[in-house]
């Protein structure tokens, strides 16, 4: 479990930086478009759609280092009245729904991107981008993020079934 566990925790690193660069570009075509706008008095045309594409990349991405790290937020008043056997059994089911919305949402997210890229649907600005590009790269932070959920699932497994009982710190 260890090694698939700092396996997933290169990629969700990398996918922080992946992340960190996303926010970089929706900042820079935001300001862009909001210079265009104040002092050339015209647009980019396609802010809304980039910034909307990068915008759920960003988030899948995140979401993989954000789960990974453990810094997924919680309801504590429940979450920590609860025996540290009992925590790794909430957490344990948390994951496996999870996992069954990620496995339904990555199933339509990889239709959509090769429905768009097989009709060549583009985008319907002037510039005209395939969208099976952007939806890809939403489709591989999905992967990601499902991979982290099943890597979450082994390593809560290992708690319930196998780890031998803690007593917990007060």
């Amino acid at each position: 479990l260890k090694v698939i566990d700092s396996g997933i925790g290169l990629l969700c690193r990398m996918s922080l930086w992946v992340s960190a660069a996303i926010a970089l570009a929706i900042v820079t075509v935001v300001g862009t478009e909001v210079i265009c706008r104040t002092l050339f008095a015209t647009t980019l045309f396609v802010v809304e759609e980039a910034v909307g594409y990068l915008l759920a990349a960003f988030t899948m991405f995140g979401l993989a280092h954000t789960l990974w790290s453990g810094n997924i937020l919680r309801v504590e008043v429940i979450y920590g009245n609860l025996s540290q056997k009992n925590q790794d059994r909430a957490a344990l089911i948390f994951h496996l729904v999870a996992l069954v919305y990620l496995i339904i949402l990555e199933h339509q997210l990889i239709r959509l991107v090769f429905t768009s890229h097989k009709r060549d649907i583009v985008s319907v600005t002037l510039v005209s981008f395939p969208v099976w590009m952007p939806q890809a790269l939403v489709a591989a932070g999905g992967l990601l993020l499902t991979a982290t959920v099943v890597n979450a699932i082994l390593q809560d497994g290992y708690q319930v079934f196998a780890a031998p009982v803690q007593a917990r710190p007060d």
